[in-house]
């Protein structure tokens, strides 16, 4: 997650990067409303560890420990997909964290094109953050980060939310 913030940095110099959590915290609390940051998060997690070390855990379930911390009701997660699938192939705009459970148990999340030659399990975030999502009671909405069709300029925008594509598990 370092590495990936230090090279959204490169990209675009003028976004600071910031390791420390009252850093963040003290930003979220005076910045504009259009100022962004990127948060490097390896040195908290390294002096804290305060997350299981398993494939359950991934960035999502750290993004989703982070957005607890800073105070947020809700947090994105930027993916390659859409959102969750059923197995109809209908996007699941909401779902909570115990039916999305009982989809996966019930294997009634479809199987999804990531680019017309390859089918992957619809399985867009990890098990460990819908234990997050419960327990800190935060939603989490699934955008698509790299559509042409900028999916996440779409969510942001007045379009009504039958036009949008993306997924919210909540509590």
């Amino acid at each position: 997650m370092n590495w990936n913030g230090l090279q959204l940095n490169k990209k675009f110099p003028q976004i600071p990067c910031l390791s420390q959590i009252e850093e963040i915290k003290e930003e979220l609390k005076n910045r504009k409303k259009k100022d962004i940051s990127i948060f490097l998060p390896f040195n908290y997690l390294y002096e804290n560890d305060p997350l299981p070390h398993n494939w359950d855990v991934t960035s999502d379930s750290i993004s989703i420990f982070f957005a607890k911390i800073f105070g947020l009701d809700q947090c994105f997660l930027i993916k390659d997909i859409d959102g969750i699938y059923d197995t109809q192939n209908h996007l699941i705009n909401e779902i909570s964290f115990k039916d999305y459970l009982e989809y996966i148990r019930l294997d009634k999340i479809a199987n999804i094109d990531c680019n017309l030659l390859i089918k992957k399990k619809s399985s867009p975030i990890d098990l460990y953050a819908l234990k997050l999502i419960e327990e800190f009671k935060t939603n989490c909405y699934i955008l698509n980060g790299i559509s042409l069709k900028l999916r996440i300029i779409e969510f942001f925008s007045k379009l009504s939310d039958k036009d949008k594509f993306y997924t919210k598990i909540y509590c």
